[in-house]
């Protein structure tokens, strides 16, 4: 599970690096409305979410066959923003790793 979310952390971390000028400002809203328009759309329902340390909560949603996945930011105060989107989500088997490793 934690290497689940390192992998949702370094996703952030590289959306988040990427942002220059010129870029569209990052769709927000009210979580629940957001919540309604990636299912009604995209078939994408939330599948997995991380606490940051700054408060905030990161969010994966993705379709049930992982056509389209969305990650999504809600801040303390409520609002939440689309940070990145994408085709081909593959999830991964987390890895047992044993005494020795």
């Amino acid at each position: 599970m934690r290497l689940f979310f390192g992998i949702l952390l370094a996703i952030f971390l590289c959306l988040a690096s990427t942002t220059s000028y010129g870029q569209e400002a990052p769709i927000c809203g009210e979580r629940a409305e957001i919540v309604r328009q990636l299912e009604a759309k995209y078939q994408e329902v939330p599948v997995a979410l991380a606490p940051t340390n700054s408060g905030s909560v990161v969010e994966l949603f993705t379709s049930p066959n992982g056509a389209t996945w969305t990650l999504a930011v809600t801040t303390p105060l409520g609002k939440t923003c689309l940070i990145g989107a994408g085709e081909a989500w593959t999830r991964l088997v987390p890895v047992v790793r044993g005494e020795d490793s």
